[in-house]
């Protein structure tokens, strides 16, 4: 894990941590991330220093690169949310109530249950 006693903010610290995890999943390396995104390797080292945040476009392309979603809800999460994780079944056999959901997402994120929020949109 990176040393992040020079990191910034809570914002930047969590970005840090699991940008790291989505790096080390994907076995991509701070050269190779800095040339996919167009950027020097001292702005990755940066990012995973938390002392700096990306701008908008870079977290979208970190996002595509390391399929994956940064979490910025709860300065806790230690990992990204992987887009590309397979999945145990299929969505149409999902059958799980709010607080089953709640207990299994806090499980999988190593968070309290009353950390996590859902939120049902119609």
């Amino acid at each position: 894990m990176a040393n992040l006693d020079g990191a910034r903010g809570e914002r930047e610290k969590s970005f840090a941590r699991q940008l790291e995890a989505g790096m080390s999943r994907r076995g991509a390396s701070i050269k190779s991330v800095a040339e996919s995104l167009e950027c020097t390797t001292q702005a990755i080292h940066n990012y995973l220093k938390g002392r700096f945040f990306p701008t908008a476009d870079k977290l979208m392309q970190l996002e595509n690169l390391l399929s994956v979603k940064f979490v910025f809800s709860d300065v806790n999460v230690g990992e990204p949310i992987y887009t590309d994780a397979p999945r145990d079944r299929e969505l149409s056999d999902l059958s799980l109530t709010i607080p089953e959901a709640k207990a299994a997402i806090a499980r999988k994120l190593g968070v309290p249950v009353d950390a996590i929020k859902i939120t049902v949109e119609a």
